[in-house]
């Protein structure tokens, strides 16, 4: 079903930890989870572009209305359109970075800093080594590799993430074609990057980025420009960085969309979030996208703070959130953190 019609780039995400709603006939998928009564859709349904309406007037009608309510995280302006047609409200909550491939290259003035710290990588000895995700079990690289994750995951200390969030495994055979490009320093891997096909829209989505505690300055700009010099030789269109949250919000008005904002800025700004939106968006905008897409946050009304809570509960775990909101203290200005953690180097795509 990915291969046949993942078209949102949070798609390529599905796996065994979700719930799926399927439609009649198998005619397409919908993943979730449900979180304090409201299922947290992961992006848009899997199927064919004229199926999609009906697939989610199923799935809204499938469940009990009375307590339950749903909301897709990270959706399409495509899937908000269709989503408008049957009552739900639409807000734009972010910005995928993407890159066509046919007029992206680090040519030109304005690549003059992306180069330079390429360069600098390079001089000092990085090089990529470019794995099909199906070798990386029997691959010489695989024991390192997977050492370098865990050292990451040691050093961040931030807990398992949330099914939005979750670091993915380098080698899901249901992904066919994913790659894994591994920097290298005298032969030790140090950081690397995971790119999954989206095989119905001709591109990849850059779902992981990790790296080691000490890589040389420009590591991350060797490990794209090789990606996307090997996703185009291989006929790819463009390539994504997946979603900056919170990037470019709209001004609206209206009362529903005021309180969803708010809510939104509250649970994922204040209450210790371990992503700094700014630099994440900082991150993916010194690349120089060739554009930037919205994405949607689509719900039923009302939109509450139960609704918040449970989008806030699909990206950190219920223990490790309670555990951050100990010790909150309010203010006119809401919710506030002591000491909140602040990491942004994890992965290309939180969305």
């Amino acid at each position: 079903m990915v291969a046949t019609h993942a078209r949102n780039s949070v798609s390529v995400q599905l796996d065994e930890s979700l719930d799926y709603f399927v439609g009649q006939g198998g005619s397409g998928l919908i993943g979730f989870q449900d979180r304090l009564g409201v299922s947290v859709v992961l992006g848009d349904p899997l199927c064919a572009p004229r199926e999609s309406r009906q697939l989610v007037m199923d799935f809204l009608a499938s469940r009990p209305r009375a307590r339950s309510r749903a909301l897709f995280a990270s959706a399409s302006a495509e899937l908000t359109a269709c989503a408008a047609e049957l009552g739900c409200s639409a807000l734009k909550v972010g910005e995928e970075a993407v890159f066509d491939l046919d007029r992206y290259s680090f040519d030109g003035g304005s690549m003059k800093r992306l180069r330079h710290h390429e360069g600098r990588a390079r001089r000092n000895g990085v090089e990529v080594v470019n794995i099909p995700s199906s070798d990386m079990p029997s691959h010489p690289l695989a024991e390192r590799v997977d050492g370098l994750i865990a050292a990451w995951l040691s050093a961040h200390a931030i807990g398992p993430l949330g099914f939005l969030l979750a670091l993915r495994s380098l080698h899901e055979p249901g992904k066919v074609g994913k790659r894994v490009f591994v920097a290298q320093l005298e032969g030790e891997p140090i950081a690397l990057l995971t790119a999954v096909p989206l095989p119905a829209a001709n591109g990849v989505y850059l779902e992981d980025y990790v790296r080691g505690p000490e890589v040389p300055d420009g590591t991350a700009e060797v490990l794209f420009h090789e990606a996307c010099n090997d996703l185009r030789a291989r006929g790819y269109g463009y390539v994504s960085l997946g979603t900056a949250p919170l990037a470019g919000l709209s001004p609206d008005r209206t009362r529903e969309h005021r309180l969803a904002r708010w809510a939104l800025r509250t649970t994922f700004d204040r209450v210790s979030w371990p992503y700094d939106f700014k630099s994440l968006r900082a991150f993916k905008a010194r690349f120089h996208p060739t554009r930037w897409v919205p994405k949607y946050l689509v719900y039923e009304r009302p939109f509450t703070l139960r609704s918040a809570t449970a989008l806030a509960l699909a990206y950190l775990p219920l223990t490790d959130l309670c555990s951050r909101t100990t010790g909150l203290r309010r203010s006119g200005r809401g919710l506030h953190h002591p000491a909140g953690r602040r990491s942004h180097d994890v992965t290309t795509s939180p969305c």
